[in-house]
């Protein structure tokens, strides 16, 4: 491959998909934080209500109990801690061997 379309194929590939994970990753990082603080929170508010006024507050402590299930089971079902591992993971591999390929190590020393 010929310099000039290597450079045109890092620049329009290579940095795309450098931006990609970049980006994905940090998405699923802010939902992975703002699912696990809601449940905690929710969950640590909960046995408040009920010892306040049981009566009173049973509903909301239900609800909020409810909205803490719906919030632990998003967290597995959608893997938003995995999928932001995985995609910083991927994200700073392939900036590695960007760096690796331009200093000409290991692989990239032939």
């Amino acid at each position: 491959m010929e310099t000039e379309d290597f450079q045109k194929y890092l620049e329009e590939r290579y940095e795309d998909q450098i931006n990609w994970y970049d980006k994905k990753s940090a998405w699923n990082q802010k939902l992975y934080q703002y699912f696990q603080w809601s449940v905690i929170i929710l969950a640590a508010i909960t046995p408040v209500l009920v010892a306040i006024a049981p009566e009173v507050t049973r509903w909301p402590a239900v609800i909020i109990a409810a909205l803490v299930a719906i919030g632990t089971t998003s967290l597995k079902t959608f893997k938003y801690q995995e999928n932001w591992i995985n995609y910083r993971t991927t994200c700073e591999t392939l900036r590695k061997e960007k760096y690796f390929y331009k200093a000409g190590l290991g692989d990239y020393s032939d």
